[in-house]
């Protein structure tokens, strides 16, 4: 069912700036589909950084899902990971290409990378998310579950 692959599954950004909470969001929903999983571990974290590199290298999969400002015409999307260092403004902030890229530079291990990116429309101070991302956590989450199910 899961391939046996141990899977860390990490949702970033801020649950009182409504649509950034979108990560919490779905792995509310998901902790409380494999709460008895050993195999499946979530995470919440404000931003990535290089503090993460140490729980990274206990897994073979990772799943990054965080809210967008991007035009996307689903209103989410999955993609692959390769692991590629990007250049930030800022060192507080890694992307996951660059936190995959940092693992295997430090560790030499490789794992596999996944991210979703969900839609956000409104990112003001509050707890709810808003009507369309609410709309789009849902439709990735099903996705979600059918890429971590595989």
């Amino acid at each position: 069912m899961l391939q046996n692959k141990k899977t860390l599954i990490i949702g970033v950004g801020n649950e009182t700036r409504r649509d950034d909470g979108v990560g919490a969001y779905i792995i509310d929903r998901l902790n409380k589909l494999f709460r008895k999983n050993a195999s499946i571990t979530t995470m919440l974290v404000h931003q990535l950084g290089p503090e993460i590199i140490e729980e990274l290298e206990k897994y073979d999969r990772v799943i990054f899902i965080d809210a967008t400002t991007e035009e996307i015409p689903e209103g989410f999307k999955i993609g692959y990971l390769s692991p590629k260092f990007e250049i930030s403004f800022t060192f507080h902030y890694f992307s996951p290409a660059s936190l995959l890229a940092l693992l295997k530079e430090l560790t030499g291990k490789s794992i596999e990378g996944w991210v979703c990116s969900v839609k956000g429309e409104n990112f003001n101070f509050g707890i709810d998310l808003s009507e369309k991302t609410l709309m789009y956590s849902r439709k990735a989450m099903k996705k979600l579950l059918e890429r971590i199910l595989k």
